[in-house]
């Protein structure tokens, strides 16, 4: 059981990467389907605009705090709810997106 906030960590942090994966793989697949389109130039990435990097910088930061809090021995499992609750909530907002 000790393992298992480590684990519920690993799994976080795939599924808010396997968004930009998919994308990814999208466009190797779309650019091996269509030869021509490796000749044009890519579009430019969409630029982050400042309510979204503070959405991430939020994020990040409550996130470590949570983990800090769970992965941390002189926590009682009393104490460790909301970071529990937090890590949900994080995973919550941002895998809809």
């Amino acid at each position: 059981m000790k393992q298992f906030p480590t684990a519920l960590f690993i799994v976080g942090v795939l599924l808010l990467m396997s968004g930009g994966l998919y994308t990814l793989l999208k466009k190797i697949a779309l650019t091996a389907a269509h030869p021509l389109v490796l000749t044009a130039p890519l579009p430019a990435p969409p630029a982050f605009d400042a309510a979204t990097v503070m959405r991430m910088a939020i994020s990040l930061g409550l996130l470590g705090a949570s983990l800090f809090v769970i992965l941390s021995k002189r926590y009682t499992p009393t104490d460790r709810h909301w970071a529990y609750a937090t890590v949900g909530t994080i995973l919550g907002f941002w895998l809809p997106k």
